[in-house]
Order: C-alpha cells, then structure tokens, then sequence
C-alpha cells in the first residue's frame, strides 16, 4: 500500500519538478549563470564545470 501511494505521488510530482528545472535551467542560461544552489542543493550546473572526468583520471578510473 505504501508503495503504491509512494508511486502515485511520484508519478504526480515529476512533471511539476521537470518544469520547475527547465525553468532554473533557462534562467540559468539567460543570465549567464554557471550554478545555481538553493541553500545546501545544487539545482543547475554547466557542464563545462563539471569535474568527474578530471577527478576519475586522478584516481585512473
């Protein structure tokens, strides 16, 4: 039962949270904004300033 409510709300939620990121996305890219965080959250981030590649080849992953 949980699990169903669980999905349901899920199912619910998601095209509110995508609209709500394609719009941080599009005033992210408007105002030439690199990131954007909301408190502690990191809601939007470049791509040209992701890292991971250059940490993976630190630790030769």
């Amino acid at each position: 039962m949980v699990s169903t409510i669980q999905d349901k709300r899920n199912e619910l939620i998601k095209p509110i949270y995508d609209r709500i990121n394609e719009a941080i996305k599009l005033v992210a890219q408007e105002q030439g904004y690199n990131a954007i965080f909301d408190q502690q959250s990191l809601l939007f981030a470049e791509e040209s300033i992701d890292v991971t590649a250059m940490v993976k080849a630190k630790l030769g992953i």
